[in-house]
């Protein structure tokens, strides 16, 4: 700081003096401050679904429509709290069932139509009308029983029939997007399966932006809404290519094609550190085997928890994921109620004590299955392929004598096979897309919902506790039963919970307004 300040005086004096002789002052170049990009290019080896938030489970699809639709309530990790988005203050009722929100004056979609508590009630009663959507189970459970009103165009009263210490997080997440009743009926009518059939193209939110053009398994491109009531878009434009192959990012990069590379391996990432902005941030979302206990013989315990000792998961953090991941022995993750850091140590690498669980339940000589992943998919912002995963699994439980079959699937094609419980396995990786642990509890163990029935994992015990934590609103309470599913599911459950990746993105100089979240992987305002 000395040093520096007293050199200016010194090149001050150095100019008069040259202007005195008749010189020409010269000094050093400044640095060129990179200029911030029109438009945003992201490589991302991830697609999307649908366009239609409720349905929409897609690690892109969330990020994409989180930065086009906004909720009543929005979460900030930083103070982990929930703050006002739509809504500008609410009240809740002493026994805990009510809830009044006052949505924002100035509130507005982007084709400039008022955001309205009709456009509320129609955007909740879509979920509720709508059991198959496959995000709706983060807030039908409480709204199929609760009572809907709009007190004026400007205030939403919702009553639950019991309280729910989940249901306000709940409202910050992907399906509960407020969607302009409007603009959908306008363009697909009254009849419903023509207005899903228009959402699942086209969007009408009242985010900073929105889909101006879709070509699944190429690219999505986000144009900037220029009525956004909250404030200017960064960007003019915004563009998601599905580029599939971390090297391809790489050159991309290198090349000026695009701005951001969500999936560089771990090494790529240090071979650009310097030249470029390094962002690294944390993930709830949690990598397991899903076995379906209607294949034989997932069905017998001994089997499931033999697989469990068979996995190296060191030699996967540390060999494939370059020491970016975190072991995870439970599907709850830090930083959320009912998370158990010692469920990591449940299962470690034994392929001796693995040997003898198989002999236990009759398959001494072990047994066969196939083992299904996404094609081109990758670990979320590490861009190890799945199919590098794959082949690994494969090799450390033939160790075992067990045979797996890998096999390469479109998301699409699988998820649809998957959600239809005909899948005997797979890599699957879930994290949760509102800041509450319920909705991964409830996907793994409440066979209420559907995604239990993906794997036929049905246990009393563990969905009753389930309910129980849901009506409660004491956290330390909610946390304590969590912790008690999250050992149940370790130990009885049909998933092998492998490690929570470290996600790291790389942007070219100059790229602001783009942050890192754990949910919604990144926002864009």
């Amino acid at each position: 700081m000395q040093q520096r300040s007293s050199s200016r005086p010194r090149l001050a004096l150095a100019v008069v003096a040259a202007a005195a002789l008749g010189l020409t002052a010269c000094t050093a170049p400044q640095p060129v401050k990179p200029q911030t990009p029109t438009t945003l290019t992201i490589g991302w080896a991830a697609d999307l679904l649908t366009l239609d938030p409720p349905n929409e489970s897609g690690t892109a699809g969330i990020a994409v429509l989180h930065n086009v639709y906004e909720t009543l309530v929005s979460y900030d990790f930083a103070s982990g709290t929930l703050k006002g988005e739509l809504a500008t203050k609410w009240e809740i009722s002493d026994d805990g069932r009510t809830y009044t929100f006052h949505l924002a004056e100035d509130a507005v979609f982007a084709n400039g139509k008022p955001v309205t508590a009709d456009d509320v009630l129609f955007s909740f009663q879509r979920v509720v009308d709508w059991p198959e959507a496959i995000q709706g189970g983060q807030i039908r459970p409480a709204l199929a029983e609760a009572t809907l009103t709009a007190l004026d165009d400007k205030t939403v009263q919702i009553t639950l029939a019991a309280p729910s210490a989940s249901f306000l997080p709940s409202l910050a997440g992907t399906a509960a997007s407020i969607i302009s009743k409007a603009q959908v009926v306008e363009a697909a009518g009254e009849n419903v399966e023509a207005q899903r059939a228009w959402l699942n193209e086209n969007t009408a939110g009242s985010g900073p932006y929105q889909v101006t053009e879709w070509v699944p398994n190429s690219y999505i491109t986000l144009g900037a809404n220029k009525n956004w009531w909250a404030g200017t878009p960064t960007y003019e434009s915004v563009e998601v290519r599905s580029i599939q192959e971390s090297s391809q990012q790489q050159a991309a990069l290198q090349r000026g094609d695009i701005n951001v590379a969500m999936d560089l391996l771990p090494q790529q990432v240090k071979s650009l550190t310097g030249d470029f902005n390094v962002l690294e941030g944390i993930d709830l979302s949690t990598y397991y085997l899903a076995l379906n206990l209607a294949f034989p013989p997932f069905e017998v315990p001994q089997v499931r928890e033999a697989i469990k000792w068979a996995i190296d998961y060191d030699n996967i953090i540390n060999g494939l994921l370059a020491g970016k991941a975190k072991r995870a022995g439970g599907v709850v993750a830090e930083g959320l109620p009912g998370f158990d850091a010692s469920l990591a140590d449940d299962y470690s690498y034994d392929p001796e004590k693995a040997k003898k669980l198989l002999q236990e339940a009759g398959y001494a000589n072990g047994f066969s299955f196939d083992l299904y992943y996404v094609t081109g998919d990758s670990v979320r912002g590490l861009g190890v392929p799945l199919s590098t995963l794959a082949e690994k699994i494969q090799a450390d439980l033939a160790d075992i004598g067990i045979t797996v079959n890998v096999v390469a699937q479109d998301l699409s094609t699988l998820f649809t096979s998957y959600r239809a419980a005909k899948l005997p396995a797979l890599i699957w990786y879930f994290g949760s897309t509102i800041p509450d642990p319920d909705q991964i509890v409830s996907a793994h163990g409440d066979w209420n919902t559907q995604a239990t029935t993906r794997v036929t994992f049905n246990d009393p015990t563990i969905t009753e506790k389930i309910l129980q934590a849901r009506v409660l609103t004491n956290t330390d309470e909610r946390a304590a039963i969590y912790k008690e599913v999250g050992e149940r599911l370790s130990e009885i459950g049909p998933y092998v919970f492998m490690f929570r990746p470290i996600p790291t993105v790389v942007t070219t100089p100059g790229v602001t307004g783009f942050t890192l979240t754990p949910i919604w992987s990144f926002n864009l305002s």
